[in-house]
């Protein structure tokens, strides 16, 4: 659709906010005028790691309960439609166009950041359509992120980790900080093993939020599984809200979440992983040699990221591409030459069948779309 095409590639033009001359208190009168007291119940994800994925969980089961369960994620894969849905079913890029147009009239500068407008569409679809539920998954941090415009009934915190620092840094105690400001008065908090902090605490305490404390464990995907069981949990004490818990293997992640797949006698795996604490629990699970096909965005620690390979038996090959967000130009390739995305795969692959290995492609979304494709799979 030629509309919805050309208003993609305007918003791509502005991600951020503070380019844009605008700032939450706008954003907040645009929420109010548009929105105003919403009628769904609201939980916010917000984190380091594992809020995409925990979101997505929590979403599915309260669908599965016979619920409209609407869920706003980021970033995307594929579409930029995939960030707004209903009880898994995408926006439709005739509604997107619609709805923007409605929000644009509320402004006066007629744009937005891409994700904050994604944000108000999504908050006006999710009105339209009426549902019961609202999950929103937090962009970078907390205190200055769209999604703490909405009051929530649970706030969950999945981890914090170093990320984002020249944003949300430069310690943990910093990321911590930030994330915190999703925690509200009196409204119950979860905190997977890794977000607990003593900002976090402090912020809890002071806001007079009950904390459900989630189980950790050594498998990411696992303890993504734990958070969203206390998360049900947490939802059933306060609101009595019936929820039924499937095994934790069974709960629905989203894409590229350790995705494996056998490409003839290649054993594949995706993963998403793109900061140090990622990349740390995604190696505790890829323990024997690999081929690893990385691709990160400008603004990731890789140096950081790369130590973490110098003790390791893996292969690793470094990707760039500018379309797609890769560093082009960096020192990170003083010690690994620059490669493209198809010969960085190309390579991995070539040395998989050679010494029988596994190849992992993981780091930015943005380069899962380009591998599927390389690999004729897309």
């Amino acid at each position: 659709m030629d509309q919805f095409n050309a208003l993609i590639h305007q918003l791509s033009q502005h991600r951020s906010r503070l380019r844009l001359g605008y700032d939450l208190a706008d954003l907040q009168h645009v929420v109010d005028q548009l929105i105003g007291r919403p009628l769904f119940k609201t939980i916010q994800v917000a984190g380091t790691n594992g809020k995409g994925s925990v979101a997505t969980g929590i979403a599915t089961l309260l669908s599965k309960e016979g619920y409209q369960a609407g869920l706003f994620t980021s970033p995307h894969l594929f579409s930029p439609l995939e960030r707004i849905s209903i009880n898994g079913i995408p926006i439709a890029q005739e509604e997107v166009c619609l709805l923007y147009d409605q929000i644009k009239a509320h402004f006066a500068q007629n744009h937005f950041s891409f994700f904050d407008t994604f944000f108000l569409i999504a908050l006006l679809y999710f009105k339209h359509q009426q549902v019961d539920f609202v999950v929103l998954e937090a962009g970078i941090g907390a205190r200055l992120d769209a999604t703490v415009l909405v009051h929530p009934i649970l706030s969950v915190l999945t981890t914090v980790g170093l990320d984002h620092l020249d944003i949300l840094g430069p310690t943990r105690d910093d990321v911590a900080r930030e994330k915190s400001m999703a925690i509200r008065a009196r409204v119950p908090v979860v905190l997977g093993a890794k977000a607990v902090a003593t900002p976090i605490l402090e912020r809890a305490f002071q806001q007079n939020a009950p904390i459900y404390f989630s189980v950790g464990h050594d498998d990411y995907l696992i303890e993504n599984a734990q958070t969203i069981a206390t998360a049900v949990w947490a939802l059933k004490i306060h609101y009595a809200i019936p929820i039924s818990l499937p095994e934790l293997f069974q709960i629905q992640r989203p894409p590229f979440r350790f995705q494996e797949i056998q490409h003839g006698s290649i054993k594949v795996i995706f993963d998403v992983a793109h900061n140090e604490e990622g990349m740390q629990s995604l190696l505790k699970k890829i323990n024997h040699p690999a081929e690893f096909v990385l691709g990160f965005s400008s603004e990731r620690n890789v140096d950081a990221i790369l130590e973490l390979f110098k003790a390791s038996l893996h292969r690793i090959y470094l990707v760039h591409n500018k379309e797609r967000g890769l560093i082009e130009k960096s020192e990170h390739f003083q010690n690994h030459s620059p490669m493209s995305i198809q010969e960085g795969m190309q390579q991995a692959f070539k040395s998989a069948k050679q010494n029988e290995t596994t190849v992992c492609i993981c780091g930015s979304f943005y380069l899962m779309e380009a591998a599927l494709h390389t690999l004729a799979l897309l």
